[in-house]
């Protein structure tokens, strides 16, 4: 058998050294673009920062930059803590440190004092003084607890039947008053009373709060001059160039080490001139379609990354690469771009506004018949919206509103 070599034609494609750099500047925020420089002078001796470089970074007031984000749960306690008159403030620390992002302590207390050598009498006391913190419920090491935190606070009448009936949840939600007012030896007006205090309490009390604070380095600025909006981009790459000094030398080996560090500067000035470009071409499209959300609050407007990339001549990977970490500012208002896309339903809406038309209907229903997800559906349908009901489910959770069982009050 003879064996034959084929030539074949196959088209591959093998990303250099150039490109990889140019995506990483792309996905990059000004913050990180001025470590970059700031790194790179150090390393090269031919770059050149211009002084105007320096007025052209952010001012890092991070006091006004958190003020666009809600604070975390972290940052909150620890604010409580600072302020306050308890005396073991480093072992309430500790322990803040290792709640979860719903408030509670799921982490024993032996293993904090492993880990920070601190008694377990004097975590014991802090873990104490942290449950007397807000929002009510934090630090409690399970579900029952922290319910329990919750109604200790409660001015009712009968609050010891109120902290008995959260030994009965299981019960409760499945609507046997009697049978727990038989154990508890009351009447069921005064279960259902403390069921409608417990359902009061929030199960998650740090989720309301941030899990994080993306602080937000705004670069791109839309100002307003006669009704006529202008979308300006910071872009420093203005104020980099090559010492050109340094450049006149006769040594053959100095000679080549520069030439090298020359075109490194050369593609560096490229991806940084191409990244500004680009975020400026999708921040004037995207301004353009969420005008009205960003000067007056409307709700957004349906916006897809892929949309965008057809605007603006671009692959939605680019887009998508190119927002990330990116903020806008107008006026006072420091909006994350990521923030501005958003899917349509079939009937061209967009969550957004979905939402507001799910939490209109929620705010006027009957506490003591709430809407279920299924009634939900049919009345959004009603309103020309058409979606599933594992969809009103998700935006419902995504509000942050409780279940039609947690809404109800019970008369």
């Amino acid at each position: 058998m003879k064996t034959k070599l084929i030539q074949t034609l196959k088209p591959t494609h093998k990303i250099t050294i150039k490109q990889v750099q140019s995506l990483a500047i792309l996905v990059m925020n000004q913050k990180e673009i001025e470590t970059m420089v700031m790194e790179m002078v150090q390393e090269n001796p031919l770059l050149e920062i211009h002084p105007d470089f320096y007025q052209g970074t952010v001012d890092y007031d991070f006091n006004q930059l958190a003020d666009n984000h809600e604070k975390t749960l972290t940052d909150e306690l620890l604010e409580q803590i600072n302020t306050s008159k308890y005396k073991n403030k480093n072992c309430m620390k500790a322990i803040v440190y290792h709640l979860d992002s719903n408030g509670y302590l799921q982490v024993p207390l032996s293993e904090i004092k492993r880990a920070t050598h601190f008694p377990i009498k004097d975590l014991k006391e802090a873990l104490h003084h942290v449950q007397t913190l807000q929002p009510s419920g934090v630090g409690a090491r399970d579900l029952k607890e922290c319910l329990a935190i919750q109604c200790k606070r409660i001015s009712i009448k009968n609050q010891d039947i109120l902290l008995k009936c959260i030994d009965y949840l299981e019960d409760l939600s499945k609507g046997h008053f009697n049978k727990v007012a038989k154990c508890l030896e009351t009447d069921e007006h005064t279960i259902k009373e403390c069921l409608n205090r417990i359902k009061q309490c929030n199960p998650k009390p740090g989720a309301m709060y941030s899990q994080s604070i993306p602080y937000l380095y705004p670069e791109i600025f839309v100002t307003e001059e006669d009704g006529n909006y202008t979308i300006q981009t910071k872009n420093l790459s203005q104020y980099l160039s090559i010492n050109q000094d340094i450049t006149d030398v006769s040594d053959p080996e100095v000679k080549k080490y520069i030439k090298q560090q020359t075109k490194v500067l050369q593609e560096l000035f490229a991806s940084l001139s191409k990244r500004y470009s680009t975020l400026h071409t999708i921040s004037t499209v995207l301004f353009q379609i969420q005008k009205e959300h960003i000067l007056h609050d409307s709700p957004l407007i349906p916006c897809t990354y892929k949309q965008v990339g057809e605007l603006v001549s671009r692959h939605p990977s680019t887009v998508f690469r190119s927002i990330q970490n990116k903020a806008l500012q107008y006026e006072h208002k420091t909006i994350l771009l990521s923030s501005l896309f958003t899917n349509e339903s079939k009937d061209g809406l967009s969550s957004d506004q979905i939402k507001k038309e799910l939490n209109t209907l929620i705010k006027e229903e009957n506490k003591t018949r709430p809407f279920s997800d299924e009634q939900l559906v049919q009345l959004l349908k009603e309103r020309d919206i058409t979606i599933s009901r594992r969809c009103v489910s998700k935006y419902r959770e995504q509000c942050r509103i409780p279940n039609s069982s947690r809404r109800k009050i019970i008369s």
